[in-house]
């Protein structure tokens, strides 16, 4: 290649394309260099956080656990479901039917939800339903009264079959069901 080349319009571009991949490639490996700090990884966190408790160690009692629970009642060809959590023994969640989704919160044994800022109470929440399946405060003497120290459990409870499942990770499930309703409780980040 000769001078002319150099100094033409092409010349000029190859010159500021090298000068380019030089500039990336001196960053690249700044960044290398000098920006290997990670960022704490999702595992990092969670080794910082209360750690979950294992079913098998925890037994089945959580009433005073913080925890996830999502309950699917299926009953007379009505599907409802209620997911939420109790963290710091306050109960929040959300009930899904048919009509829609409400946003609920205990206080004091009674269920509220907000609407525009207003506490209002629901009094028909229960509404056909087994409140104690729901209530893990009146579930657990229940289930107390059985023994379970296998991973799967069945057994009668007046005119439902209660199967309790504690072989799925960091969470267990209960299902009760008779020949109408059936109520799959699944409880999962137990801490």
């Amino acid at each position: 290649m000769n001078k002319e080349f150099w100094k033409s319009t092409r010349g000029k571009s190859l010159i500021k394309l090298i000068g380019w991949f030089i500039f990336i490639i001196l960053v690249y490996v700044l960044l290398m260099a000098f920006g290997s700090k990670e960022a704490p990884s999702e595992k990092d966190n969670l080794d910082n956080t209360t750690p979950e408790v294992e079913p098998e160690k925890l037994g089945l009692d959580i009433r005073d656990k913080d925890y996830d629970f999502k309950y699917v009642i299926n009953t007379n060809g009505q599907m409802i479901v209620i997911n939420g959590n109790i963290k710091d023994k306050v109960e929040s969640g959300y009930k899904e039917i048919e009509e829609g989704i409400i946003h609920y919160f205990k206080e004091e044994d009674k269920i509220y939800q907000d609407i525009l800022g207003q506490k209002q109470e629901i009094t028909d929440f229960y509404d056909n339903l087994e409140k104690e399946f729901l209530d893990y405060h009146t579930l657990y003497p229940i289930l107390e009264t059985n023994d379970c120290s296998n991973d799967i459990c069945t057994f009668p409870y007046n005119d439902y079959e209660i199967i309790i499942d504690k072989t799925i990770d960091s969470k267990f499930k209960i299902n009760i069901t008779d020949e109408n309703t059936s109520y799959e409780l699944t409880f999962s980040n137990i801490k």
